[in-house]
């Protein structure tokens, strides 16, 4: 049995890898914790980091305690603890992981695309087509009439995909165009075209491509919401048989500015600040159907909560919101104080507000938008300046 116990005289890799490995355990564990206080990382891939760092640390120590290993084993199982933390917090949107995995993925579905091109070239198609998708909640753009800035119309249950295409004419007699009504995308047997707009909007942007060309231009599309971008195809139906091209992609975005053509992180949407409407930058964005604490970090001040919600049920409903210290909340919360009415005490009275409307709040620090509601459908959403 001596030859597993662990060494304990002079250097070993063995136990220096599992000194370091403590140390990102427990980092692991605490920075864990942070994301999960201020609400940066969803509670599922939370307690699934922190259970793995915890696994590995009680590993860890008993190796130490008992055990000699070999460093090859260590350093092994640093390198998978790393990898693990690293890929829960990239797809929880952790910066700067998550946009190093859109960076990755992009690489890949590029390499993916090329391939796929040269699969039908093979086919022998008389272009090679491909697009490149943003999934967008909402467009928007300028009315060329008026040059005010409008929403385009969606639904509940609908998504823009906003796609950028790449074209090579390769031999097409006619030329290859942007006119809308030749572009489309299939999905499981359904075919959704590209969307005008009442000749308010272009539906494209121009594009007049020749044989031996090469050309790019941006369509949107109304599709349902969860349609998969690799299970989808890009056609393009000119005078004689249709040719099919390949998408990648589906990042998904608050908002698209048709106009720019960019991505917009923080739109700028109406809001109500004191009975009057007003154009403010959406910082943070909640929704759902059930009563919620909703931890929020204010960096900036003033800044404001709206509120909108519609009924679900028709038995009955409610929906109440307010906005409150966090070290005050964590003080009613330690006293056992976790029902609405002591939480509404602290604001004079329990009331209930219009089907929308807002709250200001003057400083900056950490505080608790507290959500009561049930048989409705609820939408929170921050503007500042």
């Amino acid at each position: 049995m001596g030859k597993y116990r662990l060494s304990r005289d002079g250097f070993s890799w063995s136990r220096l890898f599992l000194v370091i490995l403590i140390v990102i355990c427990c980092a692991a564990i605490v920075w864990t914790g942070n994301l999960l206080f201020t609400n940066q990382i969803s509670i599922t891939a939370g307690i699934i980091v922190i259970l793995a760092a915890i696994g590995v640390l009680i590993w860890n120590i008993s190796l130490q305690q008992r055990y000699k290993a070999r460093a090859c084993t260590v350093f092994a199982v640093f390198i998978v603890t790393i990898l693990i933390a690293a890929t829960v917090c990239a797809f929880s949107g952790v910066e700067p992981l998550s946009t190093m995995k859109q960076e990755l993925t992009t690489s890949i579905e590029r390499f993916t695309g090329q391939t796929q091109e040269q699969f039908l070239s093979d086919q022998k198609y008389p272009a090679h087509i491909s697009g490149r998708v943003v999934i967008a909640d909402k467009v928007i753009a300028k009315n060329k009439d008026t040059q005010n800035r409008i929403e385009l119309i969606s639904s509940e249950d609908k998504v823009w995909w906003v796609i950028d295409i790449s074209v090579k004419n390769i031999g097409c007699e006619e030329e290859i165009t942007a006119s809308y009504d030749r572009w489309a995308v299939e999905a499981d047997a359904q075919i959704y075209y590209a969307k005008s707009y009442m000749d308010m909007i272009p539906a494209s942007y121009p594009m007049n491509v020749i044989i031996g060309q090469t050309g790019q231009t941006t369509f949107r599309f109304l599709v349902p919401d969860g349609l998969r971008v690799g299970e989808a195809k890009l056609i393009y139906q000119g005078s004689g048989a249709a040719f099919y091209g390949t998408l990648s992609g589906g990042e998904k975005v608050p908002l698209y500015d048709w106009d720019s053509r960019t991505v917009v992180k923080e739109p700028i949407e109406d809001y109500i600040v004191s009975n009057k409407r007003m154009q403010l930058r959406t910082i943070a964005n909640w929704q759902g159907s059930e009563s919620t604490p909703i931890r929020f970090k204010a960096s900036k001040s003033p800044w404001v909560v709206n509120w909108k919600y519609e009924k679900v049920s028709k038995i009955g409903y409610k929906f109440d919101i307010l906005v409150i210290d966090e070290a005050e909340y964590e003080i009613l919360a330690k006293n056992a104080a976790t029902n609405w009415a002591s939480f509404s005490e602290l604001w004079g009275s329990a009331w209930s507000p219009d089907k929308y409307g807002s709250i200001v709040v003057p400083k900056a620090g950490n505080f608790v938008v507290l959500i009561n509601a049930s048989g409705v459908k609820w939408w929170v959403k921050v503007g500042v300046e």
